[in-house]
This record gives C-alpha cells, sequence and structure tokens, in this order.
C-alpha cells in the first residue's frame, strides 16, 4: 500500500513540473541579419531606387504602373532593410 502511495505521489508531483520553456538563441541570426543581409537590403534599395528613376520616363503616362513600380523597387527593400525588427525573418515587409 506504501508503495502505491509513494508511486502516485511521484506521478503527481512528476505530472505538475511544467518543463522549462527554452528560450531561442537569436544572437547568429542577429549577426548574420547586421551584416549580411541589412547591407544587401541597404544596396538593393540603392540599386532600385536608381532603377525606378530610370525608368521614370517610361511609365510616366501610367500612375498605377508608377506606384508599382515604386513598390516593389524601393518601399518593399526599403522596409525590410529598415523596418524589420532585427533577426526577424518571419514577417513579410
Amino acid at each position: 500500500m506504501r508503495k502505491i502511495a509513494f508511486v502516485l505521489a511521484i506521478a503527481l508531483l512528476l505530472s505538475m513540473v511544467s518543463p522549462l520553456a527554452a528560450e531561442e538563441d537569436k544572437g547568429a541570426e542577429m549577426i548574420v541579419d547586421a551584416f549580411v543581409l541589412r547591407p544587401a537590403g541597404l544596396a538593393a534599395t540603392i540599386i532600385g531606387s536608381c532603377a525606378f528613376i530610370l525608368s521614370l520616363p517610361f511609365s510616366s503616362s501610367d500612375k498605377e504602373a508608377q506606384k508599382e513600380a515604386a513598390y516593389w523597387m524601393v518601399e518593399r527593400p526599403a522596409r525590410y532593410t529598415f523596418c524589420r525588427p532585427l533577426g526577424e525573418f518571419e514577417t513579410e515587409y
């Protein structure tokens, strides 16, 4: 009887112990983001801005085409570079 009570007490104690939440080590992701992806995003923003300026004479008649070109060539790379939290890759900008 004592053995059963002991086993039940241990089982009850073990069921109440919650595992510790393992914290994600994001140091490596932040380093890659800061030293590789952010400079690449800055370069993409600069190149996209130049390409957008060069494409303006060809899309000047259509305002919707200008807005779409500005979004894809300038705004989206700039948001990825400057608005995204460091080390976050899941959110779409």
